[in-house]
């Protein structure tokens, strides 16, 4: 039945800006020229302590929340994304752990101790929808949100998500974060696909015609596809420079937007014009990146 019906092609959106913290350093910046060099590492040497997050927030939020913040605000900032309506700025997060150690901390003072002596601020951490609040309250969104938790996959689909927003007209622009932590129970049980590491990034998506009325630096277009066919496009062939991170497909797409758009020197004389981004895992979304 599925070829008897005339298919849309999928949705495309601007990209307006990048973000990421991850073993190659601080900033888009610092990933662009990390990835250049082929540096490679597990873990983020430096947290970063930009005065753009507000103290008093960060001392709420756990590591996950605080790492998603520092990239969605740089990112945010690199759009210009203050012109834009508060309410019509949505948020999409993913992440397959979250705050896994804190929640281990949490249950084993209550197993210890009893539930009446848990900490209550460190409850609302606990659930995977935490780092999305703390993202609205950071940068004042109002538009929708929504968490997406799966092994190999979460970041597709928060980029997913985050274009149906952008494609239905919910909002004008959509924060997509997605990452991990390293956390000592994954150290302790590594996987078979490598040893485990941690990175975030962040992208700024808007509708193509609001983001060209208002100016805003367009650095590729991307859109996703559910089908595995990639028309022959070549893919992203990066290995894991960052280790195992499940829900890295946000930190593939700002590489890919790096590429496209000249910022990573590649070995090719000509940079490519479009890049796809396999998932992890064969039920996941395929990304499509182009230059803009």
């Amino acid at each position: 039945m599925r070829g008897s019906v005339a298919l849309s092609p999928p949705y495309e959106a601007a990209v307006t800006g990048i973000g990421a913290v991850s073993p190659q350093g601080i900033g888009a910046g610092a990933l662009a020229a990390g990835i250049a060099a082929g540096v490679r590492g597990t873990r983020i040497r430096v947290e970063p302590k930009g005065s753009a997050l507000p103290p008093a927030l960060a001392r709420r939020m756990d590591l996950t929340s605080r790492l998603a913040a520092c990239c969605a605000l740089d990112a945010a900032a690199a759009a210009g994304l203050g012109a834009v309506a508060p309410e019509d700025v949505g948020v999409s997060f993913g992440t397959t752990y979250g705050d896994l150690e804190g929640v281990l901390r949490f249950l084993d003072r209550v197993d210890a101790k009893g539930p009446h002596l848990a900490p209550p601020a460190d409850f609302p951490n606990l659930v995977v929808g935490a780092s999305a609040g703390h993202l609205c309250l950071a940068g004042g969104w109002r538009g929708p949100q929504s968490s997406a938790c799966g092994p190999g996959v979460a970041g597709q689909q928060a980029i997913a998500w985050a274009l149906d927003r952008l494609a239905d007209g919910d909002a004008a622009a959509m924060v997509v974060v997605a990452g991990d932590v390293l956390s000592a129970v994954r150290e302790a049980h590594p996987t078979s696909d490598g040893p485990p590491g941690e990175g975030m990034a962040a992208l700024v998506l808007e509708a193509p015609g609001a983001a060209l009325s208002r100016g805003a630096p367009v650095l590729a277009r991307i859109s996703v596809s559910d089908f595995a066919d990639d028309g022959g496009v070549p893919g992203l062939d990066l290995g894991d420079p960052w280790g195992i991170v499940p829900s890295d497909g946000v930190l593939r797409a700002v590489v890919a937007v790096l590429m496209v758009s000249g910022r990573v020197p590649l070995a090719a004389p000509d940079r490519p014009p479009t890049l796809v981004v396999r998932p992890r895992r064969p039920w996941g979304a395929t990304l499509r990146v182009r230059g803009a």
